[in-house]
């Protein structure tokens, strides 16, 4: 007996305990299939995980490859690269350094003269040397300096 309950109570104790036990048993069963759509939705993350990373893989060597045709490319064809570099430098040098010293307009005027397509070639004139360098980037520049009695005429280069 418990604690000296009567019988009925001690019968009605037992079978409460049974139920709760019972209650318990079910709740810890409820627990364990639940756990399959958590461990469901923590694979079907990884699984996201995996091909989030799988498709950055594919992007990173998309990107590498398309850099390594761009640097071939650019090999292939650099001596076509750099002539029209060196022609276009020499032409926009002479022309600006003309519309700058014997024509006296400012060089944002003398840009505007440029070609269509020379839109990369930097002009920069130098007012105590009377003088217009362009820079084709990375690959070509060239100075046309003015002279009194010749007008604008371009430093020696080898072309």
């Amino acid at each position: 007996m418990l604690g000296g309950a009567s019988p009925q109570a001690e019968s009605t104790i037992k079978g409460a305990d049974r139920i709760a036990r019972a209650a318990v048993e079910e709740a810890e069963r409820k627990d364990i299939s639940t756990q399959f759509p958590k461990d469901h939705s923590l694979a079907m993350a990884n699984s996201a995980s995996s091909r989030a990373s799988r498709t950055s893989r594919f992007a990173l060597w998309l990107l590498l490859i398309a850099i390594a045709a761009i640097a071939v490319t650019a090999w292939v064809y650099r001596e076509p690269i750099r002539g029209y570099a060196e022609v276009s430098t020499a032409y926009s040098a002479r022309v600006a350094c003309s519309c700058r010293f014997v024509a006296g307009r400012s060089l944002e005027d003398c840009e505007k003269d440029k070609l269509a397509g020379m839109e990369i070639v930097t002009l920069v004139d130098d007012v105590d040397a009377k003088s217009v360098t362009a820079r084709f980037p990375l690959v070509a520049d060239t100075t046309a300096s003015f002279r009194e009695g010749y007008g604008c005429v371009l430093e020696k280069w080898e072309g």
